[in-house]
């Protein structure tokens, strides 16, 4: 019976069973692991279509796609183009093309201002997306990344509705798509994802250190795509959640001390955690807004991370270590290896390819948890996040739980 729900993919189903659960929250910890166990099991069956999704479960939403280029002024820049990649959730009920990961890269957006800069972003996320393989196979894993079918529609009409903004941070001069099977999944479950493409100060001066002067630069064009899509009715700017990689954790973090609308923030893996980066962190922070919830994804213990950085804020701090990982299994870089067969020597002495993809997939599960929790209220996914059998059974054993409540700051 619950096998069936599953192949079903009925979400709305499967919520309701979810809040039934909930109020006897012991025989909720209890079927949600099973019903954990039963989504594994059929995955295989459910999720052909998308093999880089690997054991991700699409929401009840298409997911449509649309670069934009948006010139703005303000009173830092007379001109500058801010190039938007987004994920929305469109009509499950469209015919559509297949598309292939290639695709990404050669997708117009719906306006070029400015032909030359579009040709340098593209070959910039070209040249980055092509060192993704390091063995002696590495130009046919390459070949077979490339024609992944992805599930999205080029310039699909949006779902009726407006939905929450989630804005992603790249890593510091990362290439515009390097977590989007993370931003298709939320996007397949009701959320409008966005990735700003990164470029510096200018084309001539490209490259960002991690400096407050450079990701400064990061920081404006994050918020100059949040002021163009505030146009947009389907996107609901007056909840924001923002995710971060790496550096971008850090921009991040500064973004959501400085606008009150955000009221969540992910960080992946980010450069937060290192002590020789407080510093810098503490320069871009603000008062505006600091009571936010924060979900600390990372490598945990790590000598050389700690966690004093999240006195600087008021919110509940949440706090999911892996111990067994490297800094590039929380994008998508480890289901290109799954996918392809990718063996990378240096990164197998600290796990497994198998441990590398449930880090990935389980983070990518546990993102939306705390999504879902903070930005759209659902009381099932609150309890979840809270609890550590959840996480250990998300991440197949792999992760700690800590839970830091306000009273801590």
């Amino acid at each position: 019976m619950l096998t069936t729900i599953f192949q079903m993919g009925s979400n709305k189903l499967i919520k309701k069973i979810q809040f039934l659960l909930a109020q006897n929250w012991t025989v909720y910890v209890l079927i949600m692991g099973l019903l954990h166990g039963i989504t594994n099991e059929t995955l295989a069956q459910t999720n052909q279509d998308w093999p880089l999704w690997r054991s991700l479960v699409q929401g009840e939403y298409s997911v449509g796609f649309k670069i934009i280029n948006a010139s703005v002024a303000d009173d830092n820049v007379q001109s500058r183009i801010v190039r938007i990649a987004m994920w929305y959730p469109a009509p499950s009920n469209n015919e559509v093309d297949r598309m292939e990961f290639k695709d990404y890269l050669e997708i117009q957006p719906d306006t070029i201002p400015d032909p030359a800069f579009e040709a340098w972003m593209n070959q910039r996320d070209r040249e980055s997306l092509s060192r993704q393989f390091f063995d002696t196979e590495a130009e046919s894993r390459q070949a077979a990344l490339m024609r992944a079918p992805i599930p999205i529609q080029v310039h699909a009409p949006n779902e009726d509705g407006a939905f929450p903004l989630i804005v992603h941070s790249l890593g510091r001069n990362g290439n515009q798509f390097q977590h989007t099977i993370l931003w298709e999944y939320l996007a397949s479950h009701g959320y409008v994802v966005v990735s700003i493409g990164q470029y510096g100060k200018n084309q001539r001066d490209p490259t960002m250190a991690f400096s407050y002067k450079d990701l400064s630069y990061q920081l404006r064009d994050m918020q100059r795509s949040i002021a163009w899509l505030d146009q947009l009715s389907f996107v609901d700017t007056r909840k924001i959640g923002l995710l971060g990689h790496s550096s971008g954790a850090v921009v991040s973090l500064w973004l959501a001390s400085r606008d009150i609308r955000v009221q969540a923030v992910v960080g992946l893996d980010g450069s937060m955690n290192r002590a020789e980066n407080q510093k810098v962190l503490h320069k871009g922070m603000v008062e505006e807004n600091r009571a936010i919830p924060i979900l600390n994804i990372c490598r945990w213990p790590h000598e050389e991370y700690f966690d004093d950085w999240t006195d600087l804020f008021q919110g509940e701090m949440t706090r999911v270590g892996y111990e067994r990982a490297i800094h590039f299994d929380f994008q998508n870089w480890p289901a290109y290896q799954a996918f392809a067969g990718g063996q990378e020597p240096s990164s197998l002495t600290f796990r497994s390819l198998d441990e590398a993809e449930t880090v990935f997939v389980s983070t990518t599960k546990i993102t939306k948890l705390f999504l879902d929790a903070h930005i759209k209220s659902d009381a099932v996914a609150k309890k979840e996040i809270r609890n550590p059998e959840s996480i250990r059974a998300l991440s197949k054993g792999q992760a700690s739980l800590n839970v830091y409540p306000v009273l801590k700051h």
